[in-house]
């Protein structure tokens, strides 16, 4: 019978299979709309399961969906057990359909490619003299540097976004004091109109063709975003929820956006030294394109072999296998992930059971390339799949820039 991570994989009907931040401490069965929910005890997975309802619905919208009711089970289990476990990487996932061609099961894993680089300019005069750096002075602590800090250590995008908003609420405050009986958006405004007077951008607010970008931010920004985000009262139907992904989506674009206003502002008035991106997002798509006709994905029974030990030809290698990938482009709207997806007929393997993958690339000359399949070349991709009964398998590996010198995209959960 198929499974995932030790869940079976249910023919004739859907599902998706969810990895945890803990293990569960006791099994639970729990119906929650179209969908049955699964805990298992000392697993740190979970599997939601339905009939399929439409077999043209895209498989991230029955993603979405099955995410939901799983949160809703954990917010459960949270308060009635005192087990308190959250979903982590939320787009890495096991999902499965059957259809008129049999059971397609998709499973998703992720690599995370970091990128850091240190650049030291060099100052000459007219005369080719080298001008040494001045000393280094730092600067003046403020409280917006500990909000700053714990919005970039959040797990959570929305403490991610509240403690970076708390961080701009606190530069405006420095900007433009708020005095006794200002009410918070009659003082906000203020701040907002002496900030952009000194230099402060407020175009990613402003609405087309409007010429008041303060208004503009006021009601598509703190109204729309700010107050849904700190605020619970669902009963206005304004709020922006944990654990939801589209809302997940919005606050990780919205802390962005005013993360550049709190940068902005630390620059001008405490003369804050940034570090600066160590890649951009299209120079990382290229190489992940040009890797992908030279790449192959090793499937296991046990731990993938390396290539060096394929190269080698080492003996009592695990039994596997390795199949061809394609780059299927960008991950939705995701401006640093790119897919390499690997098709394949599991009647076709000598074996049912896969515990690992690897992504591999031949070793070349260009720094970038050589680096990035490096990166895979090193990196073992755990997974516990039985494709028995399964008729079309798709795995898909998420390659992701982690830029160490640019803003937090990266939340756990």
């Amino acid at each position: 019978m198929a499974s995932a991570f030790g869940f079976e994989v249910s023919l004739g009907g859907q599902g998706v299979i969810f990895g945890l931040s803990g293990k569960a401490r006791d099994d639970r069965r729990q119906t929650v709309g179209p969908w049955e929910i699964e805990l298992r005890k000392d697993s740190d997975h979970i599997a939601v399961r339905g009939a399929t309802s439409n077999l043209q619905e895209r498989l991230d919208h029955i993603i979405e969906s099955a995410y939901d009711a799983a949160q809703d089970v954990l917010d459960i289990v949270a308060v009635e057990d005192r087990d308190a476990l959250v979903v982590i990487e939320s787009h890495d996932n096991v999902v499965w359909r059957t259809g008129p061609h049999g059971l397609k099961l998709q499973s998703t894993s992720s690599i995370d490619f970091g990128r850091m680089t240190t650049l030291t300019p060099t100052v000459r005069d007219a005369a080719g003299n080298v001008h040494p750096d001045p000393p280094y002075t730092p600067p003046q602590h403020h409280y917006a540097y500990r909000y700053f800090r714990f919005s970039q250590v959040a797990q959570n995008v929305f403490d991610g976004y509240r403690n970076m908003f708390l961080a701009l609420e606190s530069l405006l405050d420095y900007v433009e004091p708020k005095r006794s009986g200002d009410g918070e958006t009659e003082w906000l405004e203020r701040a907002l109109k002496t900030a952009q007077s000194c230099g402060l951008d407020l175009s990613t607010f402003t609405r087309s063709g409007s010429t008041n970008s303060v208004n503009d931010f006021l009601n598509s920004h703190y109204s729309a975003i700010r107050c849904a985000a700190f605020h619970s009262k669902s009963s206005t139907g304004d709020v922006l929820l944990p654990g939801r992904l589209a809302d997940e989506g919005t606050v990780l674009q919205q802390l962005l956006a005013v993360q550049e206003l709190v940068e902005s502002l630390l620059i001008s008035k405490f003369s804050t030294r940034l570090a600066s991106s160590g890649s951009t997002f299209f120079g990382f798509r290229q190489s992940i394109s040009q890797l992908a006709p030279i790449a192959v994905l090793f499937l296991s029974v046990g731990d993938c072999p390396t290539l060096e030990q394929v190269i080698a030809e080492e003996k009592d290698l695990p039994e596997g296998t390795g199949s061809l990938v394609s780059f299927a482009g960008a991950r939705g709207t995701a401006p640093d992930e790119w897919l390499l997806v690997s098709e394949i007929k599991p009647a076709e393997l000598s074996f049912s059971k896969i515990r690992s993958l690897r992504l591999v690339a031949n070793p070349n000359d260009h720094l970038f390339l050589r680096m990035t399949a490096d990166k895979m070349n090193r990196t073992l991709i755990p997974t516990d799949l039985d494709v028995n009964d399964i008729s079309k398998l798709v795995i898909r590996v998420r390659c992701v820039l982690r830029n160490l010198q640019g803003p937090k995209r990266r939340f756990s959960h």
